[in-house]
């Protein structure tokens, strides 16, 4: 069996003892190919090899028969579909270091019997300190003023900022992200946090200070509304120019879920025509590729896909699924 020992020596170093090693039971050497290597942190590589696991990059893919890889191990960018699900028959696991599962054709998966693991939750907190950062930045109109300062200005009086206190939060998408935004929120004591989830119950949001409410009712009366949802049929281009025309002219708009959540060319001329006082983009519809036509805005904040881009969430995202993978071989 081929081992990559090149990944293998460059990873030697003790594990921490927060993540423990778990006995796999098969004594057959298990083929992990790791799609995106730099992606995934080092503690999740080296938990695998110390439990025995093999792990394969592109370098040497060839050198191993693709019918012998029992475990997919992927980030971000690698989608997984049923061209590449048919060149690994023996598949039997896929391990996404992350919490979406929008880059995998999940229903195919199902047909072939192959099990998903995720880490949900694992950024949370990341995602939401970023968040909350965001909130102030628009509200003060922070990143137009610093740049002021880099073109030899001083501060332009006509974009003096507000606080967050008195405000109405509308936060669509109220899983662990979304209720961790609540929670953190309530030193800044805004005057209502909104938030839309089916899948939630009113009492539960009720219980994290978020008072449950329809989308267009967010809309209509959020001064700040945040998105945490995933890529659906059902989410995309959710936030239209319809939307976006329901939304106050003083609202700011703010996307660190998936890209294609939002219609990006009706974004741009919602803040080109004063739709909207702003918008913080941090996810994109065709990532790295950015819009060029969101660069040239001076209401909007943009940032590289790094809301939940934390060495503790990069660990814990790459880590937990591993974890569940060893708990499955020791069932």
């Amino acid at each position: 069996m081929e081992v990559n020992s090149q990944l293998e020596n460059r990873l030697k170093h003790p594990l921490p003892a927060k993540f423990g090693s778990l006995r796999i039971l098969s004594q057959c050497v298990m083929i992990v190919y790791l799609t995106e290597p730099n992606e995934i942190a080092n503690e999740a590589k080296r938990l695998l090899i110390d439990n025995g696991f093999s792990l394969i990059t592109d370098s040497i893919l060839h050198t191993v028969n693709k019918n012998d890889i029992r475990v997919l191990f992927i980030r971000s960018y690698t989608k997984v579909d049923k061209a590449l699900l048919d060149s690994m028959p023996g598949l039997t696991f896929i391990l996404r270091a992350g919490v979406g599962v929008d880059t995998i054709d999940v229903e195919e998966c199902g047909k072939r019997n192959i099990r998903i693991l995720n880490a949900p939750g694992s950024n949370a907190n990341a995602v939401a300190e970023y968040v909350i950062g965001l909130m102030i930045m628009l509200m003060r109109n922070a990143l137009f003023q610093m740049r002021q300062i880099h073109e030899s200005k001083w501060r332009v009086r006509a974009r003096t900022g507000h606080e967050i206190k008195g405000k109405v939060i509308g936060i669509i998408g109220c899983g662990a992200i979304g209720q961790s935004i609540a929670h953190k929120l309530q030193p800044f004591s805004p005057a209502l946090i909104l938030g839309y989830d089916p899948h939630v119950a009113a009492e539960t949001l009720t219980g994290k200070q978020i008072q449950k409410a329809e989308i267009s009712e967010i809309l209509s009366r959020g001064d700040i509304i945040t998105l945490h949802l995933p890529l659906l049929k059902d989410t995309m281009n959710l936030i239209g120019e319809k939307e976006l025309h329901s939304m106050k002219q003083t609202a700011y708009l703010i996307n660190t879920s998936r890209g294609g959540i939002v219609d990006e060319a009706a974004l741009i001329h919602a803040l080109k025509t004063g739709v909207i006082a702003g918008a913080a983009l941090d996810v994109f519809t065709t990532e790295p590729e950015i819009n060029p036509e969101l660069k040239n805005l001076d209401n909007i904040i943009l940032s590289p896909h790094i809301a939940g881009f934390t060495e503790e969430a990069d660990i814990a995202m790459a880590v937990a699924p591993v974890q569940e993978l060893l708990r499955s071989m020791n069932e």
